[in-house]
């Protein structure tokens, strides 16, 4: 094709075919490479606003770091204040003889002391430890008695509380569980731990 031939289209035709041409080439570039640009770009953009929602998350949870660790190390300084008031499996024999002295020492007769057999607690941290007594003697002496438990250093709670009169006038026949609590040998804690960790 020369140039003479294209000279002689009339102007109008020329316009047109040019017209043409132009909207194809607009049109190809529309269909192909730019819609399918515009879907990467869609796409990008739904990531970008997902990883900015993240940001703002994660910032958030650094700016609480601080907070966090001071309330996990106060939550340690209690649990290892709670276990101190734990007696260790040596000890508890002598804080339940400390019991029985306190309840003589209060005024009052044993009629029965009957150990149970220990439990482990279900977050498997320490073993609970239950002494059956039934003792007689005056209602002020046995509120004495349980006073004077309450202020133990170490951990002994009063459960199942029964009274009924007694033999004489003045004397009540009381029942109740004195449980106290004895922490867990290492070995059995860490074998607890890792069992609860599977």
């Amino acid at each position: 094709m020369n140039l003479d031939a294209i000279d002689a289209i009339p102007k109008k035709q020329r316009l047109i075919i040019q017209v043409i041409i132009f909207v194809a080439v607009i049109g190809l570039f529309f269909f192909y490479p730019y819609r399918t640009s515009s879907k990467q770009i869609q796409k990008l953009t739904t990531q970008i606003e997902t990883l900015d929602r993240q940001i703002v998350v994660n910032k958030s949870l650094a700016e609480k770091k601080d907070e966090l660790l001071t309330k996990n190390a106060e939550l340690q300084d209690k649990l290892q204040e709670v276990q101190r008031k734990f007696p260790t499996s040596s000890e508890v024999t002598d804080l339940l003889k400390q019991v029985s002295v306190l309840g003589q020492q209060s005024g009052l007769d044993f009629r029965l002391w009957k150990p149970r057999n220990k439990v482990k607690s279900a977050s498997s941290l320490y073993y609970e430890i239950p002494v059956e007594i039934e003792l007689t003697g005056g209602y002020h002496e046995v509120a004495l008695f349980f006073d004077r438990i309450s202020k133990l250093s170490r951990i002994v709670n009063i459960t199942d509380i029964s009274m009924a009169k007694g033999g004489r006038k003045t004397d009540i026949t009381t029942k109740c569980v004195a449980k106290t609590f004895s922490a867990l040998d290492e070995q059995s804690s860490e074998l607890a731990q890792n069992n609860s960790g599977r």
